[in-house]
């Protein structure tokens, strides 16, 4: 999607600081008009100076006042791209791509994303290509649910076919771990749904661009605190290792892949081994630490789709870590105060990280070894806010009402915005 004389406006919609505070620091680095719809009034994106406007739009579930509020703001401004910055966003846009021809929207194509997205379609892609996965079962009904938790023997993964549905795009499914059959068996899933084994291990993410199935950049990283539904709240980059890269450029090509992505795996840090998990057509929500570690995504997207740029940097900084502040307090109560996963009803459960641990990686960003997703020495707007928020997270505590999930916009649009 090149444009022989580019305006420099973005449009970028969801709700998810994660994804839309890189995004809008990237482009506007750059020079890009960025605008935002949808944005929470408590986000700590609403303080960056690199937002030009923030438009109010309809939720989600109506879909023609929001389908004409988008194009009338592209009518008035002329944006080079509106981009889906969050999963609500993506599936809701694709769902309504025959509507959306008038805008220069960007997505992946229809068939990459409905595989990338339904990890029964992710697993059997990989399967065809000899990418390894974990045992799968698809449950299609209780009976099928209970013989398929009961061939689990290391633990029981269960996930929903999709996260979020198109015709729910402002709810979320959670996956859920459980450390054995009897566990799982007590809970009631979504049915249809996904059942694997636990393959134990480190979550890894290779994150990419690309361009009709080329690989153009790629950038590894490792999950140091996890979170089971929500991703991570401290990670790190690592080199690529040659056998995930092998295994996304399969996937990519076979998918024709043309856009951002995150390919996430499961690595055994003692054998090596590992499987593909899922895939996420879409940006994801440690961005932040790639564009500390000097890969920048969404500048490269707007390259690419705009500018019909493909050669990009092939290099980035390795042993960057990144925290999302506000989550790794929650992730830390959890994980010091021994909260049990049952306990946890959207599905926000811990991988295993000793207290010494955990505590010794909170040494290093005191110590100022550590990026935080929202500070930037040009940029300090969103990470006052965020400690403001985590000031009030602790007073929380302290009166008892402790809040350990993470906050709705992780995960769903507000009900509805205002204009600003």
């Amino acid at each position: 999607m090149s444009s022989s004389s580019p305006t420099g406006r973005v449009l970028a919609l969801g709700a998810d600081a994660r994804m839309l505070l890189p995004i809008a620091r990237s482009l506007g680095r750059h020079g890009i008009d960025v605008d935002l719809g949808w944005v929470p009034e408590d986000s700590p994106v609403r303080r960056s100076r690199h937002v030009r406007r923030f438009h109010g739009l309809p939720p989600l579930s109506r879909t023609e006042e929001w389908i004409q509020r988008v194009a009338e703001l592209h009518a008035a401004r002329g944006y080079d791209l509106v981009l889906p910055a969050t999963e609500p966003v993506a599936c809701a846009m694709h769902g309504h791509r025959g509507r959306l021809h008038a805008l220069p929207y960007h997505l992946p194509s229809r068939r990459s994303f409905e595989i990338a997205r339904d990890k029964q379609l992710t697993a059997e892609l990989a399967g065809e290509l000899q990418v390894p996965v974990p045992r799968t079962d698809c449950a299609r009904d209780r009976v099928a649910y209970e013989k398929a938790v009961r061939g689990c023997r290391d633990g029981v993964v269960v996930k929903p076919l999709t996260s979020i549905g198109e015709a729910t795009p402002d709810s979320k499914q959670f996956v859920r771990r459980f450390r054995s059959a009897d566990e799982a068996l007590r809970f009631a899933p979504p049915l249809p749904c996904l059942v694997q084994e636990v393959f134990g291990g480190d979550g890894v993410g290779i994150g990419f661009l690309a361009k009709k199935g080329q690989i153009l950049r790629a950038m590894q990283h490792v999950r140091l605190h996890e979170t089971t539904g929500h991703g991570s709240t401290y990670r790190m980059t690592e080199r690529l290792d040659a056998d995930l890269v092998e295994a996304a450029r399969r996937l990519a090509a076979e998918l024709d892949y043309t856009g951002v992505g995150m390919f996430e795996f499961r690595r055994c840090p003692a054998s090596r081994d590992w499987v593909l998990i899922e895939a996420n057509p879409r940006f994801w929500g440690s961005l932040p630490l790639s564009l500390a570690a000097g890969v920048d995504f969404p500048w490269n997207l707007y390259e690419l789709l705009v500018l019909d740029r493909t050669e990009f940097p092939q290099e980035y900084r390795v042993g960057v870590r990144c925290r999302n502040l506000l989550e790794d307090v929650r992730f830390t109560r959890v994980a010091v105060g021994g909260r049990s996963a049952e306990s946890s009803p959207s599905g926000w459960q811990l991988n295993d990280v000793s207290k010494g641990g955990v505590a010794l990686d909170w040494l290093r960003m005191l110590a100022g070894r550590d990026a935080i997703d929202t500070f930037a020495w040009d940029d300090t707007g969103p990470a006052r806010a965020e400690m403001l928020e985590v000031l009030r997270s602790f007073g929380r505590t302290l009166l008892g009402r402790r809040r350990d999930e993470p906050s709705p916009a992780v995960d769903v649009l507000p009900k509805e915005t205002t204009l600003a």
